[in-house]
């Protein structure tokens, strides 16, 4: 899937797939382009520098958080994170960047994610 250049960034551990993927009709409905694509998740330099630049070009970054994430404690959900956190520093307080959404009863004070993003739970 080819995506927009500011399309919203919906970033997910591979078994979260098939979630992450349900939450793109609302994103779309709500009137955002989406930024989904598991058809790529392979390693390889042009494929990160591909997702940086989204994730910096990205109007909202959706982390799914879940039970997945919590226990796959190395992968690229974890470097699209920090990249996230990272961008938040660049923007005012009031901008709504980060909407992390959890899909299972994972506990927002315990997820493995940035600082950052417990800021605007």
């Amino acid at each position: 899937m080819v995506s927009p250049p500011h399309a919203a960034f919906v970033s997910y551990a591979s078994p979260d797939a098939e979630a992450a993927l349900r939450l793109c009709p609302a994103l779309r409905a709500a009137g955002n382009e989406v930024r989904f694509d598991g058809t790529e998740r392979v390693a390889g330099r042009l494929w990160d520098r591909k997702i940086r630049g989204q994730i910096s070009s990205c109007p909202p970054f959706v982390p799914v958080i879940s039970a997945a994430t919590q226990t796959r404690r190395e992968g690229y959900f974890h470097i699209a994170g920090k990249l996230a956190a990272q961008r938040t520093h660049a923007t005012a307080d009031a901008t709504p960047f980060v909407l992390p959404v959890a899909i299972d009863a994972t506990r927002d004070a315990g997820a493995l994610v940035p600082d950052e993003f417990r800021a605007v739970q």
